[in-house]
């Protein structure tokens, strides 16, 4: 149970982490954001 609330942990911070990095993104080229989402 405490492995299972560690990893939640880690996945949320991973995904905080990975939206806080698309919209540095995205604010300083939007451009260059578009084509990662095109290539996802």
């Amino acid at each position: 149970l405490h492995f299972s609330r560690l990893a939640f942990k880690m996945k949320l911070t991973y995904l905080i982490l990975f939206s806080l990095v698309a919209a540095f993104s995205h604010a300083s080229d939007p451009s260059q954001l578009q084509d990662f989402c095109v290539a996802d």
